[in-house]
């Protein structure tokens, strides 16, 4: 490799080959420790729902309704238990 001028080259495939090999057993193990972690502390969530959790992919909570939405459906509850008759 020195004789041919490749030896930069063949250190970089080397290094680059390392990387891609480390992470992908870093992957590996932390898939396994999520795993581990859902099956024995999170009974109260699906792994889906687990999994999106921990990258940040959870829902959203929805948005406050507007005011005037609000007097909405105070407006339909008041007459739903308007029309309301126990007997």
């Amino acid at each position: 490799m020195i004789r041919t001028g490749r030896l930069s080259e063949f250190v970089r495939n080397l290094v680059t080959t390392y990387n891609t090999e480390t992470r992908a057993k870093s992957a590996e193990r932390e898939d396994q420790v999520k795993w581990e972690f859902w099956l024995h502390r999170c009974h109260h969530l699906s792994y889906r729902e687990f999994l999106d959790q921990t990258s940040g992919k959870a829902e959203q909570k929805p948005e406050r309704p507007t005011d005037e939405e609000l007097l909405e459906i105070i407006r339909a509850s008041r007459k739903i238990m308007d029309s309301f008759s126990p007997t």
